[in-house]
């Protein structure tokens, strides 16, 4: 199968990429280090994953999509200040383990490459 061009992808500061490909009803979370296999591969089907497009809270407006692979959910977020003067995106991911926070990774800002509004 060819590989298709990621619809969001980013970098993080410890050298490791992230990618969600959608093809038909599929998608797929990528995550690992930089020019490597990936790590952690997910393919689910649409109604597999939770999309939310336009949550509000406070001052946040947030886009997510997030994939359950066992204990584990991760969380893929794109977050604006929408009463900030400037809109500055904030994107990254959210671990869970049975629903408990374990970390947040943050992508860099200029490594960003699409929207997960694509997703809809």
């Amino acid at each position: 199968m060819e590989e298709t061009k990621p619809l969001f992808s980013c970098k993080t500061k410890s050298n490791k990429f992230l990618e969600l490909h959608k093809q038909d009803n599929t998608i797929t979370y990528k995550f690992g280090k930089i020019n490597s296999q990936p790590e952690l591969e997910l393919k689910k089907s649409l109604d597999e994953v939770e999309i939310l497009i336009g949550n509000a809270s406070g001052s946040e407006l947030t886009n997510s999509i997030s994939f359950a692979n066992g204990e584990y959910t991760y969380t893929v977020i794109s977050s604006v200040n929408k009463v900030a003067d400037v809109q500055e995106p904030k994107h990254g991911i959210l671990v869970k383990k049975n629903s408990n926070y374990l970390t947040y990774i943050s992508c860099i800002s200029a490594s960003v490459e699409g929207s997960l509004l694509d997703f809809e």
